[in-house]
C-alpha cells in the first residue's frame, strides 16, 4: 500500500519505507533521509537501523527481505509525522513487527525498554516488583559471557597473563583488517 504524494523529486528526498521478512511475514516501518530517489533500490539500498530488523537480517540473510517505499517527501519531519501515525504503541506491541518503539523520532532505542519483551516498552516496574526481582537474582551469575565474573578476583595465573599482554599492540596487518571491517560496518548503517 503506497501513499501517492504528487510532487517533483528534489535531491534531498527522504522516504517512509517498509521492510518485510519473506520467511515469516514480519515487517519494519521506518524513515530514511538519504538524498536520492528512495524508490530506486539500486540507488538507496538502506535496510533499516532498528535492533530487531538488523538482528533479523543477520539471522535470515538480506535476500529474504523486501523493501517497499510507502511515501517519499523532501521534508523528513513530514515523514516522521506519517511514521508516528502508523507506528504507534499498539503497532509496536504487535508480534508481527520488528519495530521496538513508537515512530516519529528516529534514532537509537537503547536498553532502557527491556528489549527482550516488547510489552515492557515504557513500563516502569513498581518498587515491590523490583525488590522481588533483585532478591530472586541474589547469588546467581550474570549470563552475559564476559560479565559472568563481575566482582570475582582473577587468579594469580590470569593476572600474570594479563600483565604479559599489557602494552601489546596489534600488527599492521591486523590493524588493516580491523579498519576494513569497521569501514564495512559503518557503510551498512
Amino acid at each position: 500500500m503506497a501513499l501517492a504524494i504528487p510532487m517533483e523529486r528534489p535531491s534531498n528526498m527522504a522516504c517512509l519505507y517498509q521492510i518485510t521478512n519473506l520467511v515469516n511475514a514480519k515487517y519494519y516501518i521506518g524513515v530514511h533521509a538519504c538524498g536520492v530517489l528512495c524508490s530506486r533500490e539500486t540507488q538507496c539500498p538502506y535496510m533499516g537501523s532498528g535492533l530487531g530488523i538488523k538482528a533479523a537480517i543477520k539471522k535470515y540473510g538480506q535476500d529474504n527481505f523486501k523493501r517497499d517505499v510507502l511515501a517519499e517527501h523532501d521534508d523528513v519531519q513530514f515523514l516522521y509525522q506519517l511514521e508516528a501515525a502508523v507506528v504507534n504503541e499498539a503497532f509496536v506491541k504487535r508480534s508481527n513487527t520488528y519495530n521496538r518503539k513508537v515512530g516519529g523520532k528516529g534514532g537509537p532505542l537503547g536498553n532502557q525498554y527491556g528489549l527482550g519483551n516488547k510489552n515492557n516498552i515504557g513500563r516502569v516496574r513498581p518498587l515491590s516488583e523490583r525488590q522481588q526481582i533483585s532478591q530472586s537474582m541474589m547469588g546467581k551469575q550474570n549470563s552475559l559471557g564476559t560479565h559472568n565474573r563481575l566482582g570475582h578476583k582473577a587468579s594469580p595465573e590470569t593476572l600474570q597473563k594479563m600483565r604479559e599482554h599489557c602494552g601489546h599492540s596489534h600488527s599492521v596487518e591486523t590493524k588493516q583488517r580491523i579498519s576494513a571491517t569497521m569501514r564495512q560496518l559503518h557503510q551498512q548503517d
